[in-house]
């Protein structure tokens, strides 16, 4: 049973009601919003029996896992030969598998410096996470993203942009 909505998930949604029986002409359906049957329910926290675990929904529970400090359910979620960089993955400072990137989550925990998820949208095997990292006392925080490929429910790169837009060209999502 799907217990509260996200209002921000209905943003620009004028009938509800239509919308929550299945009727998205003219809402943010095929803009990315959705990954399949389900999505809504993902989106609230429910699991519906039976329904294998979208992209989207992984990418949420990885999120979370963070927030949490729960870098087990983490490790699940990534593969052993993940990348994560901001563009290049030879650079100085990109990780190059599932420990480093894990290394470097626990090192932004311990700075309290994980911050708020602002949406995920999906594109097929790519997730795009958009975030608000915590930023100090009095300091503004920019909006950014990560877009995520899986790849067998594991995330196989992680790339890191400033501007959440060039996260949702990369994959394809135009909203």
């Amino acid at each position: 049973m799907v217990t509260r909505i996200d209002e921000r998930l209905l943003a620009g949604v004028s009938d509800v009601d239509s919308w929550l029986r299945g009727d998205r002409r003219g809402t943010l359906s095929g803009q990315g919003r959705s990954d399949g049957p389900g999505w809504l329910a993902a989106r609230c926290g429910a699991r519906i029996p039976g329904m294998v675990e979208t992209n989207i929904e992984l990418a949420r529970r990885g999120f979370e896992a963070v927030l949490n400090g729960d870098l087990d359910v983490l490790r699940e979620f990534l593969d052993p030969d993940v990348k994560w960089h901001g563009g290049d993955p030879s650079a100085v400072g990109a990780c190059q598998n599932r420990e480093q990137a894990l290394r470097f989550m626990r090192r932004a925990q311990s700075r309290r410096r994980v911050g708020e998820l602002i949406d995920i949208l999906g594109a097929g095997d790519k997730v795009v996470v958009i975030m608000q990292p915590a930023s100090g006392i009095g300091e503004p925080s920019a909006v950014s993203a990560n877009l995520t490929t899986f790849r067998d429910g594991k995330a196989i790169e992680m790339v890191h942009y400033a501007n959440p837009q060039d996260a949702l060209t990369a994959a394809g999502i135009s909203i």
